[in-house]
């Protein structure tokens, strides 16, 4: 397994990394500052729907997103993103 680079855009009030996902899959962060996390995920050409958004007051953050291969994913953040990193598990 390589991991992959996110690449986050501000876009308004916020930051945001979009990728087609590949299967379930762990995403790592670091941020400036704590706050607002959210994922969306959608078909490409349809509205974007979260799955999730919280509060976290860590700069640093780890997650898994489970989407099926295809899907395109959004990441968004209310603090700017330093790295971000994508890693998919592998099925068995």
């Amino acid at each position: 397994m390589e991991a992959t680079a996110l690449s986050f855009t501000k876009q308004g009030d916020e930051y945001v990394a979009t990728y087609t996902s590949t299967g379930d899959t762990v995403v790592q962060l670091a941020r400036v500052n704590g706050g607002k996390l959210g994922v969306y995920a959608y078909i490409d050409g349809m509205t974007p729907k979260p799955l999730q958004t919280w509060y976290d007051e860590s700069q640093f953050n780890l997650f898994k997103v489970c989407v099926p291969a295809g899907m395109k994913v959004d990441i968004h953040s209310n603090s700017e993103v330093t790295i971000g990193k994508t890693l998919t598990e592998e099925q068995a």
